[in-house]
């Protein structure tokens, strides 16, 4: 078994201790132990030279020990067992749960998977009917279709017959045309021209003169391109020599923009820093003003006269409501005196009387409201100068005027900053004027120049142009002369050559329209006989489709079409009977294994309940045994610095925490017992006590027990120390270098010799000699009793022990006993 644990070294770090327990030493029961304990318990507590009384005594409480021992290891044992079954049982009935969902999931699947199967076999029937009739309706479409396509086909072949027909004339018509300008053409040849000699002699003259003018116009028109291009070359000179300058003058420029562009930056921050500065010194007359009204003396005067002004509101309203009062008693009076009134003047004067007292009695009520709201204001006013708090509004005012007047510091030095930059800008900018004027000189002469040359080429262009024009125009005029001159010599046979030209495209144009219109005439009568075809294919497919049922088609053979088409949907619906069959019988057998399955859940619910049952009686036959062993009524003196050693008999793995007087205790330590939990409350912890009783619980998984410690007060004395011979600590450490005996309660003895011990914690044995072991006495007491040869003591007992099982085993008590929660 693997004993795990925190220990607490001599310099106070916590470090892991995992001890693996020899194979011999687990042969050793804990009951083993305990028994040797008690063995030594009585070795120890009795003197060599006692009689048997003290002995016999001491063999009573050891044996009551190994009872108490026994029957709470029985109850350890038998509460282990339950839990384990308890688990066991519970894991069961979390298994026999699952396999019943399992079970139950399976059949929800397979009703699942009917609903599914069922409505998918109802969509596809209504799916291929409605397929059926798409079919049918399909098939009829088409057949319309094709008779109306069929009806135009021939509408279209018949139009193309007449147009291949008149084709045909017209190319006939045609040839006879070209047969009838031929026969022009050669009689013109034999005729010769139909010009007199007046007409071609002027047609000749008026050519002469054309080409005189298209030579002077050509000499005219070389002169101004020549000129033009002698401009064109001037002014890509000049255009040179300015975009040299430009590239000079352009620098200078963008640098004197960029800096009045930064001048004008400058000066707007500056200005608006100046402004920022009056704001904050306006702020600063305002905070210093409100400063001056919380002065004492002001302040004092501004509440009084705040007071003032809140009674004097009182005193007018009284006055108006005074005013109130007498206008209503007017009212009423005039009233009276109108309802008494016999006369008609009295009458008359009476109602005036009383309509003007109405009407002072109105401006009364006004006059009172307007001293409520008034009055209202005084008080609100009042409350609000009452209700400030002078010294702390002062000091919001002086850490408020602090605050302005470093800004205001800092502002000013930015606008003095801003200033100097500005400054050094200007002169920046008077520097650069003057470089570029230096630039700015021969960058204008050369534009001058520029605008000078273009506005030459423009001209010598403009002339150029002009020229050209006037030479195209004689060139047109000679063309239109020549073409005169030549109709002149040959009319009649020019107008009979092209109209043997036209008569020669006329009948190429007719052969290429009879052409086409053959062509056409085909195409058309290819549609006509698709058509044809397409309209009994309708018909067959519209015959076959009308002959189509749900049921023929469900037994239609593998190679129909419509059940190729449709494959899927039949073959879900020819499937579906026989697969609901299936799921039915499915379904029976998931309902017997969910009974199965439910038979097998109320088994192990029922093991379950039997073993909660048997869990419970454990558990409280392991309270009933829960007991403490050693401790109770302990006694502790503050500033003793000793320990107190508390044993409960619960098994330490199923210790929870410890609890003094009902509170967690933050600090114990925990002997490595397993089958008893052993704890040592240090005097650091006991000091914080208050003197009386106190309860200390221990608290477990399955129980609790509790044990009543006392704290007294330090006294005067020192308790006298052990005589010679004995050696007493509780929750100490005894440790010899050599042969002698000792008494420990809820300790460790370390031991470099042969010696006794009795211990309610963990008995460990060592081997310690010389100065190593006398080195280990330190805050511990030893006895220099020797025991006879022969005495068993817990030591020898042990020491045989481990003899006999072939292993020798030293145990690290040290660091055992230092463990600490």
């Amino acid at each position: 078994m693997d004993k795990t644990g925190i220990c607490k070294e001599n310099d106070n770090k916590e470090v892991i201790i995992r001890k693996e327990m020899k194979t011999g030493l687990a042969a050793l029961s804990i009951a083993g132990l305990v028994a040797l304990g008690n063995q030594a318990d009585v070795q120890a507590d009795t003197p060599v030279e006692n009689g048997t009384d003290n002995g016999q005594n001491a063999s009573e409480v050891s044996e009551t020990k190994a009872a108490s021992a026994q029957n709470m290891e029985e109850a350890e044992e038998n509460l282990d067992d339950a839990l384990d079954s308890q688990a066991e049982a519970e894991e069961k009935v979390d298994q026999a749960e699952t396999d019943l969902k399992e079970a139950q999931d399976e059949k929800n699947a397979i009703k699942e998977e009917q609903s599914d199967l069922s409505a998918s076999a109802e969509e596809a029937k209504d799916s291929l009917e409605s397929a059926i009739k798409e079919e049918k309706d399909s098939a009829q479409a088409a057949k319309d279709q094709a008779e109306a396509d069929l009806k135009e086909s021939e509408e279209k072949q018949e139009t193309a017959e007449k147009e291949a027909a008149e084709a045909e004339d017209n190319v006939s018509k045609a040839e006879d045309n070209l047969k009838e300008k031929e026969e022009t053409v050669k009689k013109a040849e034999e005729e010769g021209t139909g010009a007199s000699e007046e007409e071609i002699a002027e047609a000749k003259e008026k050519v002469d003169q054309a080409e005189e003018k298209v030579e002077t116009a050509q000499k005219e028109y070389d002169k101004a391109d020549a000129a033009a291009q002698e401009e064109e070359k001037k002014q890509e000179t000049a255009q040179k020599e300015f975009d040299q300058a430009d590239a000079e003058y352009q620098p200078v420029l963008n640098e004197m923009k960029e800096l009045l562009s930064e001048m004008r930056k400058v000066f707007e921050a500056s200005s608006k820093a100046e402004r920022e500065c009056e704001e904050l010194k306006e702020n600063i007359r305002a905070v210093e003003q409100d400063m001056a009204v919380y002065e004492p003396e002001y302040f004092n005067n501004w509440l009084e006269s705040v007071r003032k002004n809140a009674v004097a509101a009182e005193a007018a309203k009284k006055q108006a409501e005074e005013a109130l009062e007498n206008a209503e008693t007017q009212v009423a009076e005039k009233k009276e005196a109108m309802e008494q009134a016999e006369t008609t003047d009295d009458k008359e004067a009476a109602k005036e009387a009383y309509e003007e007292a109405v009407k002072a009695k109105e401006e009364a009520e006004n006059a009172l409201n307007k001293a409520i709201e008034e009055l209202e204001l005084r008080k609100q006013a009042l409350d609000w100068v009452e209700s400030i708090q002078v010294e702390e509004s002062i000091e919001r005012c002086k850490e408020t005027l602090a605050q302005l007047t470093k800004e205001l510091e800092e502002k000013e030095a930015e606008v003095e900053a801003l200033d100097k930059e500005y400054s050094r800008l200007d002169r920046m900018v008077f520097e650069k004027e003057d470089e570029l004027i230096i630039v700015e000189k021969p960058w204008v002469e050369k534009s001058e120049a520029l605008d000078a040359a273009k506005d030459s080429y423009e001209k010598a262009s403009q002339i150029r142009d002009e020229k050209k024009s006037a030479l195209d125009s004689a060139k047109e005029e000679l063309t239109n002369a020549q073409k005169a001159l030549d109709e002149l010599s040959n009319k009649d046979l020019k107008e009979a050559l092209e109209a043997k030209e036209q008569a020669e495209a006329d009948l190429k144009a007719a052969k290429n329209a009879l052409e086409s219109a053959q062509k056409n005439l085909k195409q058309a009568q290819t549609e006509t006989e698709s058509s044809r075809k397409a309209l009994e294919e309708a018909q067959a497919a519209l015959e076959q489709a009308d002959g189509l049922t749900l049921e023929k088609v469900l037994a239609a053979d593998e190679n129909d079409p419509f059940y190729q088409k449709h494959k899927e949907t039949v073959d879900l619906i020819n499937t579906a009977p026989d697969r609901l069959a299936e799921l039915e019988k499915e379904l029976k057998e998931a309902e017997a294994d969910i009974k199965e399955k439910q038979n097998a859940l109320e088994a192990a619910q029922k093991k379950k309940a039997e073993a909660d049952a048997d869990a419970a009686i454990a558990i409280a036959d392991w309270q009933k045994y829960l007991q403490i062993v050693e401790g109770d009524g302990a006694e502790y003196t503050k500033g003793s610095g000793k320990e107190l050693n508390l044993i409960a008999n619960g098994g330490m793995f199923k210790f929870d925490t410890l609890l003094i007087d009902g509170v967690e205790a933050e600090n114990y330590g925990i002997l490595m017992n397993f089958d008893e939990t052993s704890i040592i409350l240090e005097g650091s912890v006991l000091d914080k006590l208050s003197a009386g009783a106190h309860k200390v619980t221990f608290k477990y998984q399955y129980g609790e027990v509790s044990a009543t410690i006392y704290i007294k007060e330090a006294e005067g004395t020192q308790d006298p120390k052990p005589g010679a011979g004995e050696g007493t600590e509780t929750g100490g450490n005894i440790q010899t270098g050599g042969a002698g005996s000792g008494t420990q309660t809820g300790g460790i003895i370390e031991a470099g010799g042969a010696g006794t011990g009795n211990a309610g914690g963990l008995k460990e044995t060592g081997s310690v000699t010389g100065e190593n072991a006398a080195a280990q006495t330190a805050g511990s007491t030893t006895t220099g009793k020797t025991p006879k040869t022969g005495d068993k003591g817990i030591f020898g007992l042990m020491a045989q022990m481990t003899a006999a099982l072939g292993a020798v085993f030293v145990l690290a008590g040290k660091k055992f006993r230092d463990f600490r929660r």
